[in-house]
């Protein structure tokens, strides 16, 4: 898949962009709003069906893109937590519904995955030095 030039690359991922999400974590898909949510679940998941971690995944989003495999994964495992028997199949079918609608729900979709990131990236001081420096203002 390296080398390979995705069909998806969002620009918010590297500095925000305009935002396609309907309400907080809710896209329309095939005429229903359905409720997105990126848990550890769902990035399980995620690098489980493409077998690549997230950071992997992410780094692709930024400087490849994505294909349709990777965008029907990220939708997919968003449903997952509110809809349990959803299946890649169907969500691949939903979005043929909807042709010109798919890089704006990846779009939605990439974004809150991305925004659901940062529990899993924690700031690194750059010198120990800042970190006692501010353990001993608190």
């Amino acid at each position: 898949m390296k080398g390979r030039a995705g069909i998806f690359r969002p620009d918010f991922v590297l500095q925000g962009g305009r935002n396609v999400i309907e309400q907080a974590n809710e896209i329309t898909l095939g005429g229903q709003k359905l409720k997105i949510h990126y848990g550890t679940n769902a990035v399980r998941e995620i690098e489980k069906a493409l077998d690549k971690t997230i950071f992997e995944l992410v780094r692709e989003i930024r400087n490849e893109g994505i294909g349709v495999n990777e965008i029907v994964v990220i939708v997919w495992a968003g449903l997952l937590k509110n809809h349990r028997q959803v299946t890649p199949e169907a969500v691949a079918d939903l979005l043929d519904e909807d042709p010109d609608r798919i890089d704006e729900i990846a779009e939605a979709c990439t974004k809150i995955l991305a925004q659901a990131m940062g529990r899993y990236i924690k700031p690194v001081a750059k010198n120990p030095e800042e970190t006692g420096a501010q353990e001993e203002k608190n």
